[in-house]
């Protein structure tokens, strides 16, 4: 699921993929760029972490003008499971807004939801062999 926390628990000696948005100036000349991110946690020492980005030359037109069809689904109550709120109340729908911006963003053209009858009885556990 995307999300858009500032901040979020990790177990230790555990990994989770991370989506970093760059934001590149349309008027932004070509050539390479860094910058330094700063990783956080209490009680440990701050990482700072090194990007890098080369910007060629090319403009990309706006998403909305692109004719590639982006299609990344969506299950609406993972949304709701994770902000701890009633699916399909005005809660939820404002949670849901921040990750379809983001695929909006990214060229998404539609919404493919994944539902239901009751998508709180769901438990991946079942489907493990024990």
């Amino acid at each position: 699921m995307l999300d858009d926390l500032s901040a979020f628990g990790l177990s230790k000696q555990t990994t989770r993929p991370v989506w970093i948005t760059i934001e590149v100036p349309r008027n932004a000349a070509a050539g390479a760029y860094t910058a330094k991110v700063q990783v956080t946690a209490p009680g440990l020492k701050a990482q700072e972490l090194e990007i890098a980005l080369e910007v060629i030359g090319l403009e990309l037109p706006s998403p909305e003008q692109w004719s590639f069809h982006l299609d990344q689904w969506q299950h609406p109550a993972a949304v709701a499971r994770v902000n701890k709120v009633k699916v399909w109340s005005e809660e939820h729908f404002r949670a849901m807004e921040p990750q379809m911006r983001m695929l909006a963003a990214a060229g998404q053209k539609v919404i493919t939801a994944t539902l239901n009858k009751d998508p709180g009885t769901f438990r991946p556990s079942i489907l493990t062999k024990t």
